[in-house]
């Protein structure tokens, strides 16, 4: 399980990352809720980090499709999917962060899931993203 020291660092390993050059995109940045079963303040300051990071070098954010997999899981704060989990999207539609949407493909037929985008966008109902679309490496 995820405490709140691996959240922050797991928030500064992607900083650091970033700022070193080693990043174009920051890939599920929410995938420590996946080990995780409640939002804390840390959190909320991990989010921000990235965030942060992710607008001062426009490196966009990747949604990330392959957490519905793991279906809706019980959190403190409700029924919610580990990836893309919804507080954590909050933030970043507040920040009008970039924002590019993935899948994991290790097998090719996962990008035949198109569905999946649109389960993504249900769950994430409300938000406005700074989606990019002309995104290239």
């Amino acid at each position: 399980w995820a405490d709140d020291d691996d959240v922050l660092y797991y928030a500064y390993q992607i900083v650091s990352a970033v700022e070193h050059g080693f990043a174009d995109i920051i890939a599920h940045p929410d995938y420590f809720m996946l080990g995780r079963r409640g939002w804390s303040p840390a959190c909320d300051k991990a989010a921000r980090m990235i965030c942060d990071v992710s607008l001062k070098y426009n490196i966009p954010l990747e949604l990330n499709t392959n957490g519905l997999r793991y279906g809706r899981q019980n959190f403190n704060e409700g029924k919610f999917y580990p990836y893309p989990f919804r507080l954590f999207w909050e933030i970043i539609a507040e920040t009008k962060a970039p924002v590019i949407f993935g899948v994991d493909a290790h097998r090719p037929m996962t990008l035949m899931e198109v569905e999946k985008f649109q389960k993504c966008m249900d769950e994430l109902t409300g938000l406005e993203f700074n989606f990019q679309e002309d995104f290239r490496i």
